[in-house]
Order: C-alpha cells, then structure tokens, then sequence
C-alpha cells in the first residue's frame, strides 16, 4: 500500500471487517459504527503512515446519518450506484449520478466495473464520450487486479489498460477520490 501511495494512487479507508453500516446501524449507534468499524482500519493505516482523505461504503451502503458524521472525518465518501444494486438494462451513460464535476458533491456514486459487473468497452467508450461532451468526471472503481482469469470482484490488469488508453484518447483526466472534493473553477477535464 505504500508503494502504491507513493505511485499518486490513492489509498482510501474501507472500513475493518467491511461491515454493512446500514444494517449495523439498526443496532447500533453512528459513534460505535465509527469506533468498532471506521477507527481501527484508521489505526492500522495510521501504522504504516497511511492518512485517508476518503472513505469507501462497503457494499455502497449509506445513508443521510451515516454520511454526515463520516464528513466529519473525511473529505469525501464514496458510495455505488443505485444501479449496481438491482438488475437495470439502462445504458452506463444515462447514469446521471456516476457523472460528476469537481468539488459538486461530497458524496460520489461510481460504477463498478470488475469483471462481475460486465461492462464492456462499448460502453465505456459512450460513458467517456459523455464525460467529454458535458465535461464531466465519469466515477468508476474496481476490486482486486489480476493479470488474467478474473472472476467475481476482480479485474483484469489488461481492462485497467485499456481504458486508460480510452482515457487518453478521449483527453481526459484522471482523479483520485480525494481531488474530487476540491472545489476548482477552472479546471480541464
């Protein structure tokens, strides 16, 4: 992680024993959520002198509560589309809420796009098309990197590639979840 922090990516928190916190918070308080959930993966990072600005829900549950407390402390959250969670044949690019501008919202929706969520290049290249067009940020993520074979959360090494070679064809930027909640007025997307 610190090889990968020292590369510019980003290390987020994701919580310690990746809990559901809305289901957790059917028996628990916002402040236990934090203390058993949010503060010891803190504290581990912290070890390895790891300091997140972002937080990533796992499974992409939140709510109101939830993220107004975490805003507390983080810069910014990360959430999944409402998409994501149900089958929909709607088409990546009329996902309004994985299409951002910088510094809009604390709050980001990002599409998955391990090799369990099947999104295609085509898609892809209509989603980054978009982006362009509305100078937009499109939010994606992604699990486990392998170099072939992926299954279930992971994604292929060679996907990675190809969509940043889709990234630089189309001119775009690259942010980490962090640049996101800087606020900028002049920015080139």
């Amino acid at each position: 992680m610190q090889t990968l922090d020292s590369l510019g990516f980003e290390i987020g928190c994701h919580g310690y024993k990746h809990i559901d916190a809305v289901k957790y918070l059917e028996t628990h308080s916002l402040q236990e959520y934090y203390n058993n959930e949010v503060l010891p993966a803190l504290k581990i990072m912290d070890k390895i002198n790891l300091h997140p600005g972002s937080f990533s829900y796992p499974y992409g549950m939140n709510n109101d509560s939830l993220d107004n407390y975490l805003l507390g402390y983080f810069k910014i959250l990360r959430d999944i589309t409402d998409e994501q969670r149900k089958q929909t044949t709607r088409e990546i690019e009329d996902i309004d809420e994985i299409f951002c501008k910088k510094g809009e919202s604390k709050v980001v929706s990002s599409l998955g796009i391990d090799v369990i969520f099947n999104i295609d290049e085509k898609s892809l290249r209509h989603a980054l098309q978009r982006a362009k067009l509305n100078k937009e940020i499109l939010c994606l993520y992604a699990h486990c990197p392998v170099v072939s074979d992926a299954t279930g959360y992971q994604i292929e090494t060679g996907y990675i590639y190809n969509l940043i070679s889709l990234i630089n064809e189309y001119g775009l930027n690259t942010y980490t979840f962090s640049e996101l909640s800087a606020t900028v007025y002049d920015v080139n997307y």
